[in-house]
């Protein structure tokens, strides 16, 4: 019986780690969109002429969109 509750032990403080570690990709994930978004905007303000402030707005408000409906989506799936 202690070997199956240190197993299971185990597992939890393990799946606790990753848990713990998604937060980091996530500050990774935010830092490298970011710096995508100003390069992007950059690039089409230079190239096509849009100004960056719309490509920069309109990208903010897609980031948040597809932010939102992930979340939805994860809250709904089944554990």
């Amino acid at each position: 019986m202690t070997a199956h509750y240190d197993r299971d032990k185990a597992q939890r403080e393990a799946s606790r780690d990753r848990e713990s570690l998604d937060l980091t990709d996530w500050w990774a994930y935010l830092a490298s969109g970011g710096i995508g978004l100003i390069l992007g905007a950059l690039i089409l303000d230079l190239v096509l002429g849009i100004d960056m402030h719309v490509v920069l707005s309109g990208g903010i408000l897609a980031a948040l969109a597809v932010g939102i409906l992930w979340l939805l989506w994860r809250m709904r799936k089944p554990k």
